[in-house]
């Protein structure tokens, strides 16, 4: 009898904890994900610190996108380089990223570190780089999140946002 209360107690127990993490974000079956492919970016280096790429260093960049639904709108976003790490045999850029989806009912704020090939303007093809979605205005308001982007092979970028509910 208490082996069967016990066995009782762990699926309550189980069952209270799946819907706990639910709640918490931790797994999300209701997530909302947007895929936004964005053209190939104009790109403008600020050399702020030695000659080539160095800490402290920006890249600014902008470009067209348009969203799995078919709206269309603008990317704007700065890139900081902030240290130099080696991946294996490759040298790295770790750059901190702000970057601003603009649409007509409103914009979506992203923020985070990515890892770039040394003195490359561009991160590496297929090489996936999460973010987190800091916020947004209008139809945005109060959303947040993770963007995962990829370079693809012909200088275009694919970015995937998972809006958390």
């Amino acid at each position: 009898m208490r082996t069967k209360s016990l066995l009782i107690t762990a699926a309550a127990g189980a069952m209270l904890l799946t819907g706990t993490i639910a709640a918490t974000g931790i797994v999300r079956a209701d997530d909302h994900v947007m895929v936004v492919q964005q053209a190939a970016p104009n790109l403008v280096d600020l050399d702020l610190g030695p000659k080539l790429h160095s800490h402290g260093d920006a890249l600014l960049f902008g470009a067209e996108v348009t969203t799995d639904e078919g709206d269309t709108g603008r990317l704007q976003g700065m890139l900081v380089t902030l240290e130099f790490t080696k991946d294996g045999s490759m040298s790295v850029e770790n750059r901190i990223g702000h970057l601003q989806f603009t649409f007509e009912d409103g914009t979506i704020l992203v923020a985070g570190l990515t890892s770039y090939p040394q003195g490359e303007q561009e991160m590496d093809e297929g090489d996936p780089q999460p973010r987190a979605i800091i916020g947004g205005t209008g139809a945005f308001m109060g959303v947040g999140g993770q963007m995962v982007t990829e370079r693809n092979d012909d200088g275009t970028y694919t970015h995937t946002l998972t809006f958390a509910d």
